[in-house]
């Protein structure tokens, strides 16, 4: 469940009971940003983290001691899932 280096996105489901996750739009991996498609109080959203890394395998946001998921504000949703697309499109180029 969890990788030594840092929480994959799937695994990170805090807040309970206010937070599904519908799908993980991006994982960039250990030091990197995560992204999800999610339903927060029953409405659709975003969440996004930065994941952990050697040493700091929980990422940020944390609440006691458990990785937790920062849910954006609905004027970021468009700009944050472009930015997700021209990640994909980078890792597709490589």
């Amino acid at each position: 469940m969890t990788d030594s280096i840092y929480r994959k996105p799937k695994t990170v489901t805090a807040p309970k009971g206010r937070l599904e996750i519908v799908e993980v739009l991006w994982d960039g991996g250990a030091g990197g940003t995560s992204v999800i498609k999610c339903t927060w109080d029953g409405n659709e959203g975003l969440g996004m983290r930065w994941n952990g890394f050697e040493g700091m395998p929980l990422g940020n946001p944390t609440s006691h001691d458990h990785p937790t998921w920062f849910i954006l504000p609905d004027f970021m949703k468009y700009p944050t899932l472009a930015w997700v697309e021209e990640q994909k499109a980078k890792v597709s180029k490589e």
